[in-house]
């Protein structure tokens, strides 16, 4: 991303990562712990996802 253009590859790899970092958690915290983070994870793709919309909304004139 440092050439400004996001490839698939680089979305392919980050999302390597991410699901690494899940698989890492499930065996280290408590269920309890588990279903906070993907409770935040959840909330923060929503709020993610929303600000994203409505950038988008005002490139509609």
């Amino acid at each position: 991303m440092e050439d400004g253009i996001v490839t698939e590859q680089e979305i392919k790899e980050q999302a390597e990562r991410i699901v690494s970092i899940l698989k890492s958690m499930e065996k280290n915290y408590t269920e309890e712990q588990q279903r906070e983070i993907k409770e935040l994870l959840v909330e923060a793709g929503v709020l993610f996802t929303t600000s994203q919309y409505h950038a988008l909304q005002s490139l509609h004139f």
